[in-house]
């Protein structure tokens, strides 16, 4: 039994997945309460992991009839998507009026003549 929160706001993680090596797992609550039952006297690694958290595991051990509590906070990660979101949107914006008003832009541009050296130039002059 424990409680599961997220290290920058210390809030209950809602659905992350809690499993006792060897044992089973089963998910959170909405509060971020887990809870096994009946499990066996000895050492165990507690696995947590929740989206956008890294996973952590944590040895612990119980004894005969004790209730062991085991409460874990999460670190959040960084991600792309958290970072650069809003450039993300503004970006795919102007890609879209680029690839809108471009062919516009191409109807009023006038034809650009290629640059001739002034040899090509005296040898057409001839």
């Amino acid at each position: 039994m424990g409680l599961i929160t997220s290290e920058n706001d210390n809030v209950p993680l809602r659905k992350a997945s809690v499993q006792i090596s060897g044992l089973g797992s089963t998910v959170t609550n909405r509060n971020g309460i887990y809870l096994f039952r009946a499990v066996p006297a000895g050492h165990y690694w507690l696995i947590v992991k929740a989206a956008g958290h890294k996973t952590d595991s944590i040895l612990f051990s119980v004894n005969f009839k004790d209730v062991q509590v085991v409460n874990v906070t999460l670190h959040r990660i960084s991600t792309a998507h958290d970072t650069v979101s809003a450039g993300g949107k503004r970006y795919f914006f102007l890609s879209v009026l680029c690839v809108f008003f471009a062919p516009f832009a191409l109807l009023k541009s006038k034809p650009i003549a290629p640059q001739r050296t002034q040899r090509e130039r005296k040898d057409r002059e001839g």
